[in-house]
Order: structure tokens, then sequence, then C-alpha cells
């Protein structure tokens, strides 16, 4: 699926903070509730959560809002790798893959944004 940002779409192009903030946020949210939706698992028995964005990376940090807004548990492994770049995708996967092998009746939501890498 190929996307292009609305904000840069419009002459002269807008590009704000807030607006790539909003928009991020709607991605991960239709995702993750549509994830949900499908498969029947409750927030609270997510275990760990890991979010990639190669180059956005805001303050507070997606997995914060990815916390805050489906409540998940307070003791959640929750790891931030944002702004790392794209082979920052191949090192969530692999964190994921060794947080399940040790937490082996934990879900694990993995969130992965890429941008023209």
């Amino acid at each position: 699926m190929t996307y292009g940002p609305e904000g840069l779409m419009q002459i002269p192009p807008i590009r704000s903070m807030v607006d790539a903030r909003k928009e991020t946020e709607s991605v991960i949210v239709g995702a993750i509730d549509e994830f949900l939706a499908k498969t029947g698992v409750k927030p609270r028995d997510i275990g760990i959560l890991v979010v990639n964005s190669s180059l956005f990376n805001p303050t507070p940090s997606l997995s914060a809002m990815v916390v805050n807004r489906y409540k998940l548990r307070g003791n959640i492994l929750s790891y931030n790798l944002c702004g790392m770049g794209c082979s920052a995708g191949i090192i969530s996967i692999d964190l994921a893959k060794q947080l399940l092998q040790v937490y082996y009746f934990s879900y694990c939501f993995c969130i992965f944004l890429s941008f023209l890498c």
C-alpha cells in the first residue's frame, strides 16, 4: 500500500509536529483497534509492547501514547525504538522474539512504521 501524508499534498506543504503526531496516532490506533476487534484480545492481556518508527520520534513517545490510550497494565514491558532508522525494524523483531521466549505466556504488540527506507 502506498500513502502520502495529507499535509504534503497541500501547496505550500503543511509540515508540523502536531499534524505528524495526529496522523501517526490515527494509523496506530486504527491498526490496533482492527487487531483487537478481529482477535478478541483484551488490552489488559498485552504484556509486551514494541513500537518502531524509523524517523518520527515525538515526545511523549508513541509507546506511551499506546499504553495510555488503551490503558495497558502497569507492568507492561514497553519499548520505544523510534528515530533509529530503518535498521531498527530488524532490532524490533529480534527484541520481540527474545522477550516472547522469556515471557511465553504473554501477548506482544509490535508496531512498525517505516518512512521511505
